[in-house]
């Protein structure tokens, strides 16, 4: 079957015919691209996004609902540009429709089994995102009922983006609001918000680092997240010493941020024993010298990508370094790597080269994807909602994955449905935009996209996610995985 002379590949650059069995090379090609959607997510993508929200000080949930959510939807993005452009076809609209279910269920269960242990969520950025995200869709479905797209309909759902990206910039200012209204509303605030909600506080402490000058006062202004309110919330230590232990951790992280790299942190071992190692950060370990009678803690920075060859790994290891060097290679040599002190201050060349690249990556995945659906009469939007979504959510999910397993539930819940309000409100509209533009203000036909339903479906997974989160005590568990 001749597919190469279809109006939704004309403006894909020509190809094999996937008749005779080549349809697997089509199918393989898929697969690397989200091998290498996963790999610039993990290795660059990542690193650069926690150096950018470290640099900007913005919290968790901030960085998950802006930077990761659009950084992890430029598949979705990219695939609603050739749609609309290149394939002229439904794919774009069924990817984020599919990728919004993958987002609310999936990665979210995913990330629920991946933690290494249970979350706390906080109510109010769940709560923000997802009341943004059920009015977008019922936006969108008001714009759908008409039939066609206009540009002012884009527009009008751009700056409901711009509205929402304001929102969350103001979190510290709106957020004591929230809680003043649930108080007042329900007599408490919401599990999930007590306890653990110290800021920041100017402290004074010894600290044991070798310098010349041996040991130092260090003042320091930090905010307190992931191990240090862990630490804070054991009660097996006493409150002093729990503090102390939470101050320690505190300073070694914000001395590794800042490049620099004490060579020890003093612990006595009694010490460390009163405390709930799950607490310490999943990158810290615990050097002990027994003659000294002393315990060091350290956390250890990610390590930068690696290609010289696994001499002492197992065959295995040595294949799947052999499969992933193509994509490992050209990222190693495009992108700067931020786990490099020396090239921890090209960050914003690193997160945005690395949105380059899952573009680059997404524009294959569409094309052979397209391709095998003509080949095997699937139409484009049923293949958007299903295979295409869910490559394209690679981004997502991994993202998604490692920022729950580091401890930020917040970051990770908050990326997972911000990704689907930066879907619906530039992922669709922008290219719409952009369409109207050149061919003159045009509208572009939607009748025949069955949105309702789909918003339907969307706004009962949304409400199912917030009951589900309630119904296990705002923690991210096993539990709510399995639900």
């Amino acid at each position: 079957m001749d597919v190469h002379g279809s109006d939704e590949l004309e403006n894909f650059p020509s190809g094999w015919n996937p008749s005779h069995g080549r349809v697997l090379l089509y199918v393989g090609g898929v697969a690397y691209m989200f091998l290498a959607l996963a790999m610039v997510c993990d290795e660059y993508f990542v690193p650069a996004l926690e150096v950018l929200a470290h640099k900007l000080g913005v919290e968790e949930d901030v960085a998950g609902a802006t930077f990761m959510a659009a950084g992890g939807s430029a598949p979705e993005l990219a695939t609603g540009l050739l749609g609309i452009f290149v394939s002229h076809s439904n794919v774009g609209v069924g990817t984020i429709v599919g990728s919004a279910a993958f987002n609310v269920l999936f990665v979210t269960g995913a990330c629920a089994f991946y933690a290494k242990e249970a979350l706390r969520l906080h109510w109010y950025p769940l709560l923000r995102d997802s009341s943004f995200y059920a009015v977008d869709l019922l936006v969108l479905a008001v714009f759908f009922a008409s039939g066609a797209i206009q540009w002012w309909h884009s527009c009008a759902l751009l700056l409901l983006y711009a509205f929402y990206v304001l929102v969350v910039f103001m979190d510290k200012s709106l957020r004591p609001l929230a809680e003043g209204w649930a108080r007042s509303r329900f007599g408490y605030v919401p599990l999930g918000e007590q306890q653990d909600s110290i800021e920041a506080a100017q402290l004074e402490m010894q600290t044991a680092a070798s310098t010349s000058k041996g040991n130092q006062k260090v003042f320091l202004h930090l905010k307190f997240r992931g191990a240090v309110k862990r630490i804070l919330l054991t009660q097996s230590a006493s409150p002093a010493r729990r503090f102390q232990l939470a101050v320690e951790i505190a300073w070694l992280q914000e001395q590794l941020r800042n490049g620099n790299r004490p060579s020890e942190m003093r612990l006595e071992i009694e010490e460390l024993q009163d405390v709930d190692l799950a607490a310490v950060p999943p990158n810290a370990y615990m050097i002990y010298k027994p003659h000294e009678g002393e315990a060091f803690l350290e956390l250890e920075e990610g390590s930068p990508m690696d290609l010289n060859w696994p001499h002492l790994h197992s065959k295995k290891r040595k294949l799947w370094f052999l499969i992933k060097l193509p994509v490992c290679a050209l990222l190693f040599y495009t992108l700067p790597d931020v786990r490099e002190n020396r090239s921890r201050h090209l960050f914003a060349l690193s997160f945005l080269g690395s949105i380059f690249w899952i573009c680059v990556f997404a524009y294959f995945m569409v094309w052979w994807t397209t391709v095998i659906g003509l080949y095997m009469g699937i139409s484009t939007t049923v293949l958007g909602i299903t295979m295409v979504a869910a490559g394209s959510s690679v981004p997502d999910l991994i993202t998604s994955l490692i920022v729950a397993r580091k401890g930020y539930g917040d970051m990770a819940i908050s990326s997972s449905i911000g990704s689907n309000i930066f879907d619906v409100t530039v992922g669709l509209p922008l290219p719409w935009l952009l369409h109207s533009l050149i061919h003159k203000g045009k509208p572009i036909s939607v009748h025949d996209m069955g949105l309702g339903i789909q918003v339907v479906i969307l706004l009962v997974m949304v409400f199912f996610t917030i009951f589900t989160v309630s119904w296990c005590k705002w923690k991210l568990n096993h539990r709510m995985g399995l639900a």
